[in-house]
């Protein structure tokens, strides 16, 4: 008799390869969320390999001024603002810059610049979508400005009727850093 192939072996070792793939799959990707930090892990391994090319002033400058907020405390399907940049440290009167900034909304439903209002001194301002996630906007600090405080307010709002809002304040460089928190220009 000839040696042929054992199916129930077969059989067996499919079923038990398979479950133990489905067992190792569920418990790294589903409960241990591995899939969300292996992404998340080559998202900012990439970004940080290609921001410094493709904004070379923001990325490459210095200094600059350069917010983060935690987006640990927000309510995850509302979107929040997660960064703020602006290529000088402190900005000049009657200047006008371009800000770049981003938006995280952990519901994937919100498009950016359609989805944002940004209001600086009474005026909306145009909102220009970017790559990685960026949209950009001109801020221009009045000719006129002295000791007062100026807001930059945010508000966005995605797919499904979820808003968030946010906002930033510009104040005159002689204000004492340690009691505000906030982008400072300097005063001439």
């Amino acid at each position: 008799m000839s040696a042929g192939t054992d199916w129930l072996g077969v059989f067996i070792g499919t079923l038990l390869g398979g479950t133990a793939s489905l067992v190792i799959t569920h418990l790294y990707f589903v409960k241990g969320k591995g899939l969300q930090r292996l992404t998340q892990f080559l998202t900012y391994n990439i970004e940080m390999a290609m921001l410094p090319n493709i904004y070379t002033n923001y990325f490459n400058s210095s200094p600059k001024i350069h917010l983060h907020f935690d987006t640990k405390k927000k309510k995850e399907e509302h979107p929040h603002l997660s960064e703020f940049i602006l290529p000088v440290k402190h900005l000049a009167p009657g200047e006008e810059y371009t800000a770049l900034f981003r938006v995280s909304d952990f519901g994937m439903d919100f498009y950016m610049a359609e989805h944002t209002n940004a209001i600086f001194l009474n005026e909306e301002i145009n909102v220009k979508n970017e790559v990685f996630g960026f949209m950009s906007m001109p801020i221009k600090i009045p000719k006129s400005a002295s000791k007062s405080k100026y807001f930059l307010e945010f508000k966005f709002i995605d797919a499904k009727g979820n808003a968030g809002a946010h906002s930033i304040c510009f104040y005159p460089a002689e204000t004492d850093s340690l009691k505000t928190k906030g982008v400072f220009y300097s005063v001439s």
